[in-house]
């Protein structure tokens, strides 16, 4: 765990390894996340940078027909005239509050 320390400027200066491993460069933007008590740095990549980011990804699959053909699989035999359920949430905190989330927590 790195700490670094804030200046009467209210400014942090980022160590040298996490420069390097992050390969941050003066003057890129940083996006500031905050999550209850918690703040995150994300840095802005140029869109150079994300090609590539989707490969492998198959467009011809769509989450909602994985839904279905899960929820097929799931029931069986069991075959309801009820409506189906609505869509699986993605993550334990979608289950608990019902609501999206696009970061991960």
């Amino acid at each position: 765990m790195i700490h670094v320390k804030l200046s009467a400027k209210f400014q942090l200066v980022i160590p040298r390894e996490i420069r390097q491993r992050f390969h941050l460069r003066t003057g890129q933007r940083v996006t500031f996340l905050v999550r209850g008590d918690v703040i995150t740095l994300v840095p802005e990549r140029r869109l150079s940078e994300l090609k590539g980011i989707a490969a492998g990804i198959k467009p011809g699959v769509l989450r909602e027909k994985m839904e279905r053909d899960l929820r097929s699989a799931t029931e069986g035999s069991n075959k309801r005239a009820s409506p189906p359920p609505g869509p699986l949430p993605l993550n334990e905190r979608e289950r608990e509050t019902g609501e999206a989330c696009y970061f991960n927590s």
